[in-house]
């Protein structure tokens, strides 16, 4: 990942060693679902069997709307069938319209595996059914194949191969791409898989690739993007045996939903904290201490079985903003670059740390969502949440972007596809979400607008769509840098240090007179900044903040100048309410090695004072201080790069654990000739 990240940062930086440089997005451009869009409706339930003696009872996988929008797929036990059943009214209970049904050659997905075979998803498509199907335990990654196709589930033909990745990471859970998006995208639908045993074969976390499932049955593999996924090689927002909360070895995936109207791609599944693999236990005491099969118990009330834990358990959504899936699809991104915007948990489900997923699919007629969970034998259920109207704004200008010449400024964009579009808003600032710049109102037949360039700086920029009734939300903001830039530096040598519900930021005040404010940014991940955008703190080199609300930050900082704001600082990683407890001291002793093939191998030691480090975050930039390259979380002591691309690069390593990160160790400048 690192190597990856120095190459296009690279690119990026001689980019912004010209003139006048611009980065910018191109996509459709519309609100973001948030938390308090889920509106939890209630539950109904289902017959406990198909009226043919197949349980429904610890069914609920490859759950999927019906083709008449008033119906479900619902799998039935063992996994290997689904039932179709009519969608009650809230509290009611569901009607058979179909019994338990399977594909008929669900076996040739992995002919020589002799596990069993399970279905993992369902999509009424154009009259016909399309349906995933994958080994339960393979082994050795031996499956080809994935996705069948029929008029019935029971005269489904096939299987097929989907895009070019192993089959585990498509043959799960399948979503509809709303209509403005699926030339942008590549296809009109989405199937995905997560998490399933043989992890090596399928994401560690989210994932999902668009296709065009009328191709299936016309040739034996039908083209595939992966626009979103985490396999083994690249896990970067997590790790198997991490702590989460992105994803780890008791992550679960039940579907995803893409809601027309909006740019969130939304996953449902199941996230555990603390990873622990062993026999469960109920005896709390045991904890992560060896057992007698020589391995460790893991204090997990819900499960006794061997394996994954990460107890508690809660039920969560993965939000994705379809702009990065975009820039995956234009190869701007890797799909293991992406990361969720926001995450939240739905608590109505299960509130006690006992959550569990089976299946999750959405209806985009209705805007409702519906989820599954293991019943463990009990009446099959199934729960009911709205995507409120809040989200379902005018949808705005697609495809915004900037190019800057060597004396204007050009702005392109395409109408929104919708009826009663009077005019744009172009708004622009000096700061992330500001209008300080100005508002122009333009014609609503204009698709582009070039402008001269009479000033310098750095500026941010965004375009709304207007309606009679209002306008749209804004689009993702274009970072626009014109003549010589910024100025200023980043404010230098920034620290965190939280205290309970208390976060106190610190950095070296600057002596520079253009300086007149530093701007704070903070995210639920690295480099988002879906907390605070721009926040003004003051030039004296500190700042406190209290009564922060439980969780993982990420604080940057930018220093604002007459002629513009500068780059982000250092990256600090934070957790808010995690420990009682103080973070560990900075590391010591970094050294760096440039081997033959322009390896580079780094190491350092960890602090024997004080609390004790859980992983270090290294952090490279193209100036001491900065980690404009990149950030990366390892577990060891030592890391090693290869075809490290040619350059300066000045890195440091900072500890981390429950309460925060430490300082940063001394920065070493390491030249890769």
């Amino acid at each position: 990942m690192l190597t990856r990240r120095l190459i296009v940062l690279s690119f990026v930086v001689l980019c912004l060693a010209s003139a006048v440089t611009a980065t910018a997005q191109t996509a459709p451009q519309q609100h973001l679902v948030q938390a308090g869009n889920f509106a939890y409706q209630g539950q109904f339930t289902l017959p406990s069997d198909d009226g043919n003696g197949t349980l429904l009872t610890y069914g609920g996988t490859a759950l999927s709307m019906g083709a008449d929008g008033t119906s479900l797929y619902y799998g039935c036990v063992y996994g290997a069938a689904v039932v179709r059943v009519r969608i009650p009214a809230i509290g009611g209970v569901a009607t058979q319209l179909e019994p338990c049904r399977g594909v008929p050659n669900l076996n040739a997905i992995n002919p020589n595996d002799p596990n069993a075979k399970l279905l993992g998803g369902v999509l009424a498509w154009n009259g016909r059914v399309i349906l995933s199907g994958y080994a339960y335990y393979d082994g050795g990654g031996t499956a080809t194949s994935s996705h069948f196709v029929g008029a019935a589930i029971d005269t489904a033909s096939g299987p097929y191969k989907v895009g070019t990745e192993q089959p585990g990471l498509v043959a799960g859970y399948m979503g509809v791409v709303p209509t403005e998006w699926r030339t942008l995208l590549g296809g009109p639908a989405l199937t995905g898989q997560c998490c399933i045993a043989i992890i090596s074969r399928s994401s560690y976390g989210p994932s999902v690739s668009v296709f065009d499932p009328d191709q299936l049955g016309t040739q034996p593999s039908v083209p595939a993007t992966m626009l979103v996924g985490y396999p083994q090689a690249h896990q970067t927002i997590g790790t198997y045996e991490g702590p989460g909360p992105l994803y780890n070895g008791s992550t679960k995936v039940g579907g995803v939903a893409f809601p027309a109207g909006t740019r969130s791609v939304l996953f449902v599944g199941r996230q555990g904290g603390a990873f622990c693999y062993g026999a469960g236990t109920t005896n709390q005491a045991l904890h992560m201490t060896p057992n007698p099969a020589g391995d460790l118990w893991c204090y997990d009330p819900t499960s006794s079985d061997k394996g994954a834990h990460g107890y508690p358990y809660r039920h969560q959504v993965w939000a994705y903003d379809a702009n990065d899936l975009l820039a995956v699809k234009q190869g701007a991104k890797q799909p293991w670059d992406v990361r969720p915007y926001a995450t939240w948990t739905l608590t109505d489900m299960d509130n006690a740390g006992s959550a569990t997923i089976r299946g999750a699919t959405y209806d985009p007629a209705t805007r409702r969502l519906y989820v599954t969970g293991d019943t463990a034998g009990a009446t099959p259920t199934v729960h009911v949440y709205e995507i409120t109207n809040a989200v379902l704004q005018p949808q705005g200008p697609l495809g915004f972007s900037a190019q800057v010449g060597p004396s204007s400024l050009s702005f392109s964009w395409t109408a929104p596809p919708v009826a009663g579009l009077v005019g744009y808003l172009l708004e622009a600032g000096t700061s992330p979400a500001s209008s300080n710049v100005g508002v122009l109102s333009l014609s609503a037949s204009l698709q582009s607008l070039t402008l001269p360039i009479q000033a310098s700086g750095t500026f941010y920029v965004r375009l709304r769509a207007s309606y009679a009734d209002g306008s749209s939300g804004e689009s993702r903001e274009l970072v626009v840098t014109l003549g010589a830039g910024s100025t200023v530096a980043a404010p230098a040598n920034f620290r965190v240090t939280a205290s309970g519900t208390t976060v106190a930021l610190n950095w070296d005040p600057t002596t520079d007179p253009n300086v007149s404010d530093v701007l704070v940014e903070a995210g639920s991940a690295p480099g988002l900044s879906d907390y605070v955008s721009g926040a003004s703190l003051g030039t004296l080199g500190g700042y406190v903040a209290s009564n922060l609300p439980a969780g993982q930050y990420y604080f940057r900082l930018r220093s604002v100048g007459r002629t513009g704001t500068s780059p982000a600082s250092n990256e600090v990683q934070v957790i808010v309410g995690g420990g009682s407890g103080n973070p560990p001291n900075y590391p010591t002793d970094l050294q760096a090695t440039v081997g033959t093939s322009r390896s580079v191998t780094l190491t350092w030691h960890a602090s024997n004072d004080g609390p004790q480090a859980s992983s270090f975050r290294l952090e490279v930039g193209s100036q001491s201080g900065l980690s404009d390259y990149g950030t990366l979380t390892v577990q060891g002591m030592s890391f090693a790069a290869g075809a490290v691309p040619p350059g300066s690069y000045w890195i440091r390593v900072r500890a981390t654990n429950a309460s925060g990160s430490s300082a940063p160790s001394s920065d070493i400048h390491v030249v890769v000739p």
